[in-house]
């Protein structure tokens, strides 16, 4: 510790030198060169700089003008804080360093980023990174800061629905603040691996939560960003069944200070109460419209919001035996992350039964080498439900015990919470295990909301579709003929096909089915 404040005091005092006699390029190198801990511990240093030098000084340095944003940003109370990043950085001048383009060129991907704008912040993220990089090879001006990009990167990634990218820019961001002696960024990479580390059901998400608290406990107040870590204990906790736990670590986040993860916020809210929740999730559903709808739609539309929005919709849907819904939710969507699409279609078919789809959908979500360990589990529990109904009771007992071994191993057991109890209790009998864990217990003890078995998928032509579509108009038979150019004879027949199809008897009931289904 007395080593780093000392090295501190040396860099603070180089450019307070500098800053003296008015030597502001030198005031600038000194930035440069004592950066991580300069921004770490005494950010006001570096900010002094950056309003003492000159316009006309600026001007020759531009990326000194994102740096100077930036600080604002980073200095700026939570409650003022601007939700998205604005640009202020001019374009690059042709021939420009590749510092400078780095820097200028990261302004743009974070504002695009903020902006809702995905595919375009990957795009600049990318090109900044070149920049970086053959900085590197030349000059390695970048040296100190290199660390502070490369998390900007990984958020445009991240939120582009990217994240393996995301976690690979994290680890190299922590290694590269390591090395420049940054705890900064090596704290604001720590809480951001933890968060995303945590979504894919890792126990390398405990791992960096404990990286990240030594950090901050081992030195000064270090400002940076707090919101992914409690997210990721949150996720952690619900992970490990202790709801009310979670809960309270949701309850220590600051709302004004949310900013981007706002819609992960209210995700976490409802996946946590959703599976206590004696409406089955309809009145926290409601909430967490209310809550997300003052997000910009650019923002929830695209990427890993939208991917989010979907994932938690599903499980909701699955807890109220909507399987049907869910697929419609997902029909003709192909997320670009890790493959929760086909794990959730996989797990819609196995609760509605038809388990060859299921199977299928399993075997290619664990072959691909994206697959999170939170889906891996998911679809070996598929796999386990599968083998066991068609008497492959060998297979059942291994695919389980694999899923019950990952889980153990990674504290993910809400990964199992997607088993019907009928199913679990199967299962847990064939397994013929002397004692249940007590979270397998507690997962089979109807605590936690489960979905129910034998949900339904039906399967309609167009004409039923829009027969379907007419009804919530609540017309009669005449009236529904005429809006659909077709015969009353046809309208009736149609509406007993539809009653047998939903199992219902009245069109009220047809109504109450289909909306179930999604349909309306």
């Amino acid at each position: 510790m007395r080593g780093m404040q000392d090295e501190v005091e040396r860099a603070a005092a180089r450019v307070r030198a500098a800053l003296a006699r008015e030597d502001w390029q030198d005031a600038l190198s000194g930035v440069y060169v004592g950066w991580g801990p300069l921004m770490s511990y005494r950010p006001d240093v570096v900010e002094r700089v950056a309003l003492a030098v000159p316009s006309g000084t600026l001007d020759a340095v531009p990326e000194w003008r994102v740096i100077r944003a930036y600080l604002r940003r980073v200095t700026m109370r939570p409650d003022l804080r601007p939700a998205v990043y604005s640009d202020g950085a001019p374009a690059p001048e042709p021939g420009a360093a590749a510092s400078t383009r780095a820097v200028l060129l990261t302004s743009r991907a974070s504002a695009a980023r903020t902006a809702g704008r995905y595919h375009e912040a990957v795009a600049w993220a990318e090109r900044a990174e070149a920049a970086a990089r053959e900085d590197g090879q030349v000059s390695r001006t970048l040296h100190g800061l290199f660390a502070s990009l490369l998390v900007e990167w990984a958020f445009a990634h991240e939120f582009a629905g990217q994240p393996s990218r995301a976690v690979a820019l994290l680890r190299e961001a922590f290694a590269r603040a390591e090395e420049s002696r940054n705890p900064r960024d090596m704290a604001d990479a720590a809480g951001e691996l933890a968060w995303l580390l945590a979504l894919a059901g890792s126990r390398e998400a405990g791992e960096w939560l404990a990286r990240r608290d030594a950090l901050v406990a081992g030195g000064p107040a270090i400002p940076g960003l707090t919101i992914s870590c409690h997210l990721a204990r949150a996720l952690r906790l619900w992970d490990a069944l202790d709801f009310d736990a979670a809960d309270r670590e949701l309850d220590r986040i600051d709302a004004r200070d949310l900013g981007e993860h706002l819609l992960f916020f209210a995700a976490a809210r409802l996946m946590i109460g959703s599976r206590l929740s004696r409406d089955q999730g309809t009145a926290l559903l409601s909430q967490f419209d209310t809550q997300i709808s003052a997000i910009p739609e650019a923002r929830t539309a695209t990427g890993l919001n939208d991917e989010l929005n979907r994932i938690v919709r599903a499980d909701v849907l699955f807890i109220r035996g909507e399987a049907g819904a869910v697929l419609r939710l997902l029909a003709g969507y192909e997320a670009p992350a890790a493959p929760f699409v086909p794990a959730r279609r996989a797990i819609a078919h196995v609760l509605a039964g038809e388990d060859d789809v299921a199977e299928r959908l399993a075997a290619e979500v664990l072959a691909d080498p994206r697959t999170w360990i939170r889906l891996r589990i998911e679809m070996q529990a598929v796999q386990a439900i599968t083998a066991r109904r068609r008497g492959d009771l060998a297979a059942a007992t291994e695919r389980f015990g694999a899923a019950v071994g990952n889980a153990a191993e990674h504290g993910s057991f809400m990964a199992l919470a997607l088993v019907p109890r009928s199913e679990l209790e199967e299962l847990l009998r064939l397994a013929k295990a002397p004692e249940a864990p007590p979270w397998l217990g507690r997962l089979a003890s109807g605590a936690i909301a489960l979905p129910p078995a034998g949900q339904r998928i039906v399967r309609l032509t167009r004409r039923e579709e829009r027969l379907i579509a007419a009804l919530s108009e609540d017309a009669d038979e005449q009236s529904l003929a005429v809006a659909l150019s077709v015969s009353r004879n046809t309208v009736r027949t149609q509406l007993h096909t539809l009653y047998r199809k939903f199992d219902v008897n009245s069109r009220g009931a047809l109504r109450s089915a289909a909306r179930q289904q999604g349909l309306l």
